[in-house]
């Protein structure tokens, strides 16, 4: 059995009916449920993690988040968007991992996935913004400078706030988190300014990352000062808010990403040439191809 047989084209296509496409999608369900509910019993009988029945919320959100993020690497592979977003890519691939390392005593490997979650993130951050402005050389040129200078500050800072009673990753975590909102908001700000169009399935990939990142600068505020009253249940939260992402990004890539670029308005368009043209003569690149 393929893959491609339950592939759901958005189309009526050789006279299908709405029965059949509701069964092609049972079939997914089915087939995500099974592989996630398989995964969390081996991975319980494994490492002998007992699942209380006060625990069953935080188990069923294990197993929603694993099909979820199972889901949109599946996205990501099968629809070759590896090629056109590698950063989203691997860092979607970090997330399930380290999601999958998170049950395990394995220390060391679970602190290197969580690193590289969070360089990937940041990372997909920039490819973001890349693709929201990618024709645009001047305006470009700043913001990768911003991103950069940003992430070089955040390793100082981090290292300089880090103490012995908090862990080093929160610190890192909360960090990067604020910067990513503070980049995500000011860039959709600075769209909307000059009325330009951001595709809706990109603009879910933002407010995903968004929402995520707000979120974490919370929690992870509240985790440093108070590591034991709360963890419980702002990881709860945390993991209700990283479900709604990874449902934001599902529904962003289940189909062909367009054209990432739209037409602005005349007058619009002139301001940001200008803006494009003192950019580019500042940080002596190349100026904007696109009319």
């Amino acid at each position: 059995m393929r893959f491609e047989d339950f592939q759901i084209t958005g189309a009526y296509e050789g006279g299908a009916t709405t029965l059949g496409v509701c069964k092609r999608l049972g079939k997914i369900v089915f087939l995500y449920c099974v592989l996630a509910v398989s995964f969390t019993f081996v991975v319980f009988l494994y490492y002998d993690i007992r699942v209380a029945v006060r625990d069953t919320p935080y188990a069923s959100m294990w197993v929603a988040q694993l099909i979820l993020l199972l889901g949109v690497c599946t996205l990501t592979l099968k629809k070759h968007l590896r090629r056109r977003v590698p950063l989203f890519t691997a860092y979607i691939l970090a997330e399930l991992c380290s999601f999958l390392l998170s049950p395990t005593h394995a220390i060391p490997y679970v602190w290197i996935a969580s690193c590289a979650v969070l360089v990937f993130k940041y990372l997909a951050v920039g490819e973001l913004c890349w693709l929201l402005v990618r024709t645009h050389r001047g305006v470009w040129a700043l913001v990768w400078r911003v991103i950069l200078g940003s992430a070089t500050f955040i390793l100082l800072y981090s290292i300089l706030a880090w103490h012995g009673r908090t862990s080093i990753m929160l610190i890192l975590d909360r960090s990067f988190s604020l910067m990513i909102a503070t980049i995500i908001f000011s860039l959709l700000l600075f769209l909307r300014y000059f009325d330009l169009h951001v595709p809706p399935r990109l603009f879910r990939v933002a407010v995903g990352f968004l929402l995520l990142s707000c979120f974490s600068v919370l929690s992870d505020t509240i985790l440093v000062r108070m590591p034991d009253k709360y963890f419980e249940f702002w990881g709860f939260l945390k993991a209700l808010i990283f479900l709604a992402s990874l449902l934001l990004w599902t529904l962003a890539l289940k189909g062909v990403l367009p054209d990432l670029y739209g037409s602005p308005s005349p007058t619009v368009s002139g301001r940001l040439r200008k803006l494009d043209e003192k950019l580019s003569h500042f940080w002596n690149v190349e100026q904007s191809l696109r009319p």
